[in-house]
């Protein structure tokens, strides 16, 4: 009887912790900005998270309240998770994601893709010619 307690214990357990991000964050009112890889889980209330990219997520899981996540343009996410009330996460407009919820006032905000703008000429282009200053005539 006792093998087979432990087995079905051992069992249930690795049922349990197969569903559970890899990447935890267990707390309230914190912040952070990194890459991450593999999955997401915060658990707490108004945290604030920036995901960098190259970032390759299956998902990302809330559980709490007041949350706030900023997905950057470039991260690859396939589900965004949340259990709880006014939470909001910011991705990119382009990017398709699941997105199953239980609670209210959550939002997804999608952002419009950011463009980088230059003045250094593009490969081919010559710069503009530039007319050195004049002198002028009616000071000394």
């Amino acid at each position: 009887m006792k093998p087979l307690l432990s087995i079905g214990l051992i069992a249930g357990i690795a049922a349990a912790v197969s569903g559970c991000a890899h990447n935890s964050v267990v707390a309230d009112d914190s912040s952070g900005t990194g890459v991450i890889f593999g999955s997401l889980g915060i658990w707490g209330n108004n945290n604030s998270r920036t995901i960098e990219a190259g970032s390759s997520l299956k998902k990302v899981s809330i559980i709490g309240d007041g949350n706030e996540i900023i997905i950057e343009d470039g991260v690859k996410l396939t589900v965004v998770e949340i259990w709880g009330q006014d939470n909001t996460i910011s991705i990119p407009e382009g990017l398709v994601i699941r997105q199953p919820w239980i609670g209210t006032g959550n939002r997804i905000i999608r952002r419009p893709a950011t463009k980088v703008v230059s003045d250094a000429p593009q490969a081919g282009e010559t710069p503009a010619e530039q007319t050195p200053p004049q002198d002028d005539p009616s000071s000394p």
